[in-house]
This record gives C-alpha cells, structure tokens and sequence, in this order.
C-alpha cells in the first residue's frame, strides 16, 4: 500500500483487487500489531465504498478500504 502514499497527494487512482482489499481489511481489523487498529477501532462501524466489506458496531466510518490501509 506505499504506492498510495504517492498516488494520493498526486492525485491519481488506481483500482485495487477488492478480494485484496477486504484480506487486508480483516487483517488490520484483528491486529493490533503494526499500528494498533484492533483497539482503535473498537466503537466504529466500518464500511468500505470500494468494495463489499465491513465491521464493527457504533459509529459509522464510511471511506474507501484502500484509504483505510495507509492513513
């Protein structure tokens, strides 16, 4: 996902493969590993516009799943 830290103050866009997407989603949603994202999503409903995927309970956090992987 470092090619979004480029692409993205750019400008440009890239489709992703969603099945990626949603992978990499469950990934984060569970660890707490690289950046603690199992905690600090705790109280949000996640929804994903780019791609059939989300969690969660409380609040709704609605953004593309690509930008939730390096923001």
């Amino acid at each position: 996902m470092h090619a979004e830290d480029m692409r993205f103050p750019l400008g440009l866009e890239h489709d992703y493969d969603p099945v990626a997407l949603r992978k990499l989603a469950d990934f984060y949603r569970g660890s707490n590993t690289l950046i603690g994202a199992k905690n600090r999503i705790k109280d949000l409903h996640l929804r994903a516009s780019d791609t059939n995927w989300e969690s969660g309970s409380g609040a709704l956090s609605k953004a593309r799943c690509s930008s939730w992987s390096w923001r």
